[in-house]
């Protein structure tokens, strides 16, 4: 690999997947800079968007719609090279929050870190059921969820990094992303979590601040921050197995096209158990967020606040109808 040329990069992944911990990790090597949704392929500016440009006000035209995502990123890098010439990047790109796995890929095949989690535990996060309402049904949110996970095995140049392998395997983790990065990561990203947004004065990382907000992005990785027991259920016999297959299928495990495309297909089916409501489908569920002093949630006041939140939408809908 060429080491005067910078790359794409992208990092991408749904809410609660371990998107911003790789952010964090990445962007402690000094070679690399991962933005934070700040989707330059799009000409709408997001939050992240305006904290850079109120550093580079000229990189506005860099922000318009394209179908290849990598373009706006690639004349940020030289615009960078010119401004600010001390500091170069192997790889420079964003972090993407999308289910579709085409996302990255629709022109040009760009390398693409995914980040993934266990689905059993992705269903109970608290932003996860207000975002999706998994209360109510969980079939959809979870057939599109492994159509996600599926559907990375079409592009090569990718990685999928689990958040259980984050946080209980880091070690091996930073030596897989380094191997697939050409960098070594273990002289930079050696606790990771305490180094966070600690940048050079000048360095252009420093101008987006998402790691404010993201207090779980500086947790040490000690432990899983959910532990669910299911219950038993014919769409769990069903569906578990075709997502265990690919979920913990090895990096470089290759899955032909057509039985990528018959397992899409066999996805499909399970629409046939909507709706489904989450709580039809857990024992018990135990989930805390790690970065505050808050006692875990346990099951029975989870199912309540569920029904809360359930009896909540219904008073709305009825109240704006």
């Amino acid at each position: 690999m060429a080491q005067d040329k910078t790359y794409p990069l992208f990092i991408q992944g749904i809410q609660k997947t371990g998107t911003s911990t790789l952010v964090g990790m990445l962007n402690t090597h000094p070679e690399i800079f991962i933005l934070y949704e700040t989707r330059m392929d799009r000409t709408f500016v997001s939050k992240y968007g305006n904290q850079l440009l109120k550093g580079f006000p000229e990189a506005r035209r860099f922000f318009r719609n394209t179908s290849d995502i990598g373009q706006p990123y690639m004349e940020f890098t030289r615009f960078l090279e010119q401004r600010i010439p001390e500091f170069h990047y192997r790889y420079l790109g964003d972090k993407i929050i999308s289910l579709d796995p085409h996302e990255t890929h629709r022109t040009k095949s760009y390398r693409t870190i995914y980040a993934i989690r266990d689905v059993r535990t992705w269903l109970c996060k608290e932003q996860i059921i207000r975002h999706y309402r998994n209360d109510i049904d969980l079939i959809p949110p979870a057939i599109d969820y492994l159509r996600y996970i599926i559907g990375t095995y079409r592009y090569p140049n990718c990685l999928r990094i689990r958040l259980e392998d984050m946080v209980e395997r880091n070690d091996e983790v930073l030596s897989t992303l380094s191997s697939f990065l050409d960098l070594d990561l273990s002289l930079y990203a050696d606790r990771w979590w305490q180094k966070i947004g600690q940048y050079e004065n000048e360095d252009p990382k420093n101008l987006i601040r998402w790691f404010s907000g993201h207090a779980s992005s500086k947790v040490k990785p000690n432990k899983l921050d959910t532990v669910v027991e299911t219950k038993p259920h014919p769409f769990w016999n069903d569906f578990l197995p075709l997502f265990d297959k690919y979920y913990k299928a090895d990096n470089f495990r290759e899955f032909n096209i057509h039985e990528i495309n018959a397992d899409l297909a066999q996805s499909e089916n399970l629409l046939k158990y909507s709706p489904l409501p989450l709580e039809l489908c857990y024992k018990d569920i135990t989930t805390e967020r790690l970065s505050t002093k808050q006692e875990p949630v346990s099951h029975g006041f989870f199912f309540r606040a569920l029904r809360k939140l359930n009896k909540l939408a219904n008073k709305n809908i009825g109240k704006y109808s």
